[in-house]
């Protein structure tokens, strides 16, 4: 519950600091991989200060090329795993 508590408050005041910068200067630089960056490392960051830990499995089996990343939704730190698992461009 506590958990709950600090990702729920943290997440959007977060998203209120740090996004309206990183949108403007996604719109002036037409460069969206520091908005991207900023998302992930502070979903990550978040993630960590309230003591979750995500293992990844089989990182090397994810082919060259385009892929297709789906998360089945077991839970709420899917699309961080998902992210966590590119082995290019996404690496944190």
């Amino acid at each position: 519950m506590l958990r709950a508590i600090v990702i729920c408050t943290l997440l959007p005041l977060y998203s209120l600091l740090a996004g309206p910068p990183l949108l403007l200067y996604t719109l002036i630089s037409r460069n969206p991989n520091p908005l991207y960056w900023a998302g992930v490392k502070g979903i990550v960051y978040l993630i960590r200060l309230v003591g979750v830990k995500i293992r990844i499995v089989g990182r090397e089996r994810i082919p060259a090329g385009a892929c297709l990343f789906v998360a089945n939704h077991t839970s709420s730190a899917d699309a961080l795993a998902v992210v966590r698992s590119f082995s290019r461009g996404a690496a944190i």
